[in-house]
């Protein structure tokens, strides 16, 4: 499973290894945090090959282009943005 928990949200890659199915059933088990689902730009199979958590609402980025392009997919989903082809989405919002 490819999640990355950042704080009160829980972010979720899509790749070979990580399917909808999967990334839902996160959503489902703790439905208190916003789960937000991220397709994992290739060569990577996993979101913490590009993305980490360096502390407290701090986010790590690689440098490739590929962790670069996932991450701005990230935080435009986060911050409510549309990319034209929409790579990621809320699955669902939290009350909290």
């Amino acid at each position: 499973m490819s999640c990355l928990c950042a704080g009160r949200e829980i972010i979720v890659g899509l790749s070979g290894r990580t399917n909808m199915l999967g990334a839902q059933a996160v959503a489902k088990a703790f439905p208190e945090y916003p789960t937000t689902i991220v397709r994992v730009t290739p060569p990577a199979v996993h979101l913490k090959d590009y993305i980490s958590m360096a502390g407290p609402e701090v986010l790590a980025v690689g440098r490739s282009e590929a962790a670069q392009q996932t991450f701005l997919v990230t935080v435009a989903i986060y911050h409510g943005f549309s990319l034209g082809l929409t790579t990621a989405f809320r699955l669902h919002q939290s009350n909290a």
